[in-house]
């Protein structure tokens, strides 16, 4: 198949679809992270990496540096989040070499230690543009868990996740005539970084947020909006089912994103995760079968 017809042919199903969507709205409430009172100090704290990354090949010392460079960047962000808050005295971070337990036996009752602990995956792919050229990319997917302490002992655990979509490379590393190298990450996942730490922040206050997305509501799906922005979860579900495992690529593509949403409206995380996983796989297979 040519890169016109290609082209032309994903433009037509793009028209399609967004002819066939509509904006979908929803409110989700969180409780605030229940702090020991009162609390004047926050610490956030990162093992000190002993790591010798010269024992690696090139390939994977530069995997090894990316993670490391990614969760002090995650580290700095949260500890920036925390110093601009006017409920707390002091907000700092810090390295510490002995075990956790050692570490955290001299802090009083008025301080919260945060451990965050970053983990980063990827997958690549790349999308047409109107020059006929394809422009690679890569998704990276970001879930991050802080783990906080007081007096020693864990006060709870909370999980975000967040993705981003980077052009080109993820990295650069610059190597000076010394042969050492600096590490430069997308500015792309700077902000996906900042996010998951404002995120954190707001976890610890009450609020109430509306989200907007945008749902499939074509000829299989109609209705679905209606249900949806009435609370009828339940109905919206009963329309979308028939259509998770369908044969037809595209339907599937569809119904996997409206459950998607469906879950996130539900707070149900791995059920949303697991949906928008089956409908990027869905997405990606569309665009082989349309190349070929």
């Amino acid at each position: 198949m040519s890169k016109l017809l290609v082209r032309n042919l994903s433009l037509f199903l793009m028209l399609i679809c967004l002819s066939c969507t509509r904006e979908v709205s929803y409110q989700v409430s969180y409780d605030p992270i229940v702090l020991p009172s009162p609390i004047d100090n926050i610490i956030v704290a990162d093992p000190i990496d002993t790591l010798d990354l010269s024992q690696f090949k090139k390939r994977k010392r530069a995997e090894i540096a990316f993670n490391q460079a990614t969760q002090d960047y995650l580290i700095e962000s949260i500890t920036n989040e925390f110093a601009s808050d006017p409920n707390y005295k002091q907000t700092s971070d810090t390295l510490y070499e002995s075990d956790l337990a050692t570490f955290l036996r001299p802090f009083d009752s008025g301080t919260i230690v945060l451990i965050p602990y970053l983990s980063i995956t990827k997958s690549d792919g790349f999308t047409m543009s109107s020059d006929e050229e394809n422009r690679n990319y890569s998704t990276y997917y970001a879930t991050t868990t802080v783990s906080m302490y007081n007096q020693s002992k864990k006060v709870n655990e909370i999980t975000l996740n967040d993705k981003v979509k980077v052009e080109g490379s993820d990295l650069v590393l610059l190597v000076d005539a010394f042969a050492k190298e600096d590490l430069n990450f997308s500015n792309d996942i700077e902000g996906m970084l900042r996010d998951l730490a404002s995120e954190y922040r707001r976890r610890w206050y009450p609020r109430t947020e509306t989200i907007t997305k945008t749902a499939f509501i074509g000829k299989k799906f109609k209705g679905f909006d209606e249900y949806f922005n009435k609370g009828e979860l339940d109905q919206a579900t009963s329309l979308v089912s028939p259509y998770l495992d369908s044969k037809n690529l595209t339907l599937q593509m569809q119904a996997s994103y409206n459950m998607h949403i469906i879950c996130e409206a539900q707070r149900d995380v791995d059920c949303s995760n697991k949906w928008l996983t089956n409908y990027e796989r869905c997405q990606r297979e569309l665009r082989e079968q349309n190349e070929q």
